[in-house]
C-alpha cells in the first residue's frame, strides 16, 4: 500500500479525534511516536509530537480538560474556546504531517490543512451540540456520562489510528457521514449556546421589561394563532425559547412559547412553514422551573407528553412568569449567579 495513502488514514483519524479531545489525541500520538507504538508508516510525519515537552504539556492539559468538562457551566465555556483551537491545531497537524514530503507543494499543504480542520470542526460540532443537547435534561449526570463516553471513543479511535490507520479512516468516514446527516440538529444546539452566551453578556447591561415580554410577537406569529382563533386576544407572555421532547419538531427547535386565553401555544418553524402546538394551561398536570448558570430550564408534562423548554437567563423574569401562568410558583434564584431582585411581570388586562 502507498505510503502516503498509510499517512493520510493516520491523519483522518488524529483529526477525526482532535475534534473531540485534542489534548489526549496528541499526549498519545506523542507517546506512540517516541517509544516506537502502532504503525511506523503512519507514524511518519508526526515526529513534532514525538518529544517530552509536547508530550507532558499534552497530558497536563487533558487532565485540565478532563475536569473542566465535568464541571457544569466551565464545560461549555472550555468547549466554546476550543471550538476555535481544535480545528486550527489540526490544521497544523496536517500541514506539518505532509509538510516532510517535497513531492507535496503548497497545495498539498493547504489541502492536507484544510481537511484535516474540516474534519475536526465537524467532530467538534457533534461534541459541543451533543452537549448542549444533553444539558437540556433535568438531571445532572447524563452531562458527566457523555464527557466520559467522549474520552472513551477518543482513546479508543486515537489507538486504533496509531496501530491501524486504513481500518480506522474507513470507520471514522462513516462516522463522519452520520454526523453531516444529523448536522442539522447540532447546528441548532450551537446556535442557543451561542445565543445563551450573548444574552448572558447582553444581560449585564440591559434587563428584560415588561415591554420586551409583550411585544415580541411578529406579524407571521399573529398570522399562526389566527388559524386556532386566538389571534383577537391578547398575549399575557410572549416567550423565547428552544423545545426538547416536541414530538415532530425535532430538538431544540427555536420558536416561541406564547401564553394566550387559558393557553400554552408553542409557535416555530420547520421546513419554511410555521408551526402551532397549543395546550390549554388546564390540562398541564405538573410544572417546574430548573435554573441553571446560563441558561433556564422550564418542564411540563402535557396530554402530548414532557415537554422541556430551554430559555437564556436574560429572560428569567419572563420564565417565572410563565410557571405563575402554568400555576406554580417560581423556585428561589439560588443555583445561578446573583442578580438584582425583580419584582414579577404583571399579567396584562385582555384587550
Amino acid at each position: 500500500m502507498p505510503e502516503i495513502i498509510t499517512k493520510l488514514s493516520m491523519l483522518l483519524g488524529v483529526s477525526f479525534t482532535s475534534g473531540i479531545n485534542l489534548y489526549l489525541t496528541v499526549c498519545m500520538v506523542g507517546l506512540a511516536g517516541k517509544f516506537g507504538w502502532g504503525n511506523e508508516v503512519g507514524l511518519q510525519g508526526f515526529e513534532s509530537l514525538a518529544n517530552w515537552p509536547v508530550i507532558i504539556i499534552s497530558g497536563l492539559l487533558f487532565v485540565v480538560e478532563f475536569l473542566a468538562d465535568k464541571l457544569p457551566a466551565v464545560d461549555h465555556v472550555w468547549n466554546a474556546v476550543h471550538s476555535f483551537v481544535r480545528p486550527v491545531a489540526a490544521a497544523a497537524i496536517g500541514v506539518m504531517v505532509v509538510s516532510d514530503d517535497p513531492a507535496t507543494g503548497a497545495a498539498g499543504w493547504i489541502m492536507a490543512g484544510l481537511g484535516a480542520a474540516l474534519v475536526a470542526t465537524t467532530t467538534n460540532a457533534a461534541k459541543v451540540g451533543s452537549r448542549v443537547m444533553v444539558a437540556a435534561s433535568p438531571e445532572p449526570f447524563s452531562d458527566i456520562l457523555l464527557s466520559l463516553a467522549g474520552d472513551g471513543v477518543v482513546l479508543v479511535l486515537a489507538g486504533l489510528a496509531i496501530a491501524y490507520p486504513v481500518p480506522t479512516a474507513i470507520v471514522c468516514t462513516i462516522l463522519l457521514a452520520i454526523i453531516l446527516y444529523l448536522l442539522p440538529l447540532f447546528w441548532r444546539a450551537m446556535a442557543f449556546a451561542v445565543r445563551v452566551a450573548w444574552q448572558a453578556a447582553v444581560a449585564l447591561f440591559v434587563r428584560d421589561s415588561v415591554h420586551h415580554a409583550l411585544n415580541d410577537m411578529e406579524p407571521e406569529d399573529a398570522d399562526a394563532l389566527a388559524k386556532i382563533k386566538l389571534a383577537h386576544k391578547k398575549a399575557q407572555l410572549v416567550l423565547p425559547a428552544n423545545v426538547k421532547g416536541l414530538r415532530g419538531a425535532g430538538w431544540l427547535r427555536r420558536g416561541k412559547l406564547i401564553f394566550i386565553d387559558g393557553h400554552a401555544v408553542f409557535v416555530y418553524r420547520k421546513w419554511m412553514r410555521r408551526r402551532i402546538v397549543q395546550v390549554p394551561v388546564a390540562e398541564v398536570a405538573h410544572a417546574r422551573l430548573k435554573r441553571r448558570i446560563f441558561s433556564n430550564l422550564l418542564w411540563m408534562q402535557t396530554p402530548r407528553g414532557a415537554m422541556s423548554f430551554l430559555t437564556t437567563r436574560r429572560t428569567d423574569r419572563r420564565t417565572d412568569h410563565a410557571l405563575e401562568l402554568l400555576g406554580h410558583a417560581p423556585p428561589p434564584q439560588a443555583d445561578g449567579p446573583a442578580t438584582n431582585a425583580s419584582p414579577p411581570l404583571p399579567s396584562p388586562q385582555a384587550g
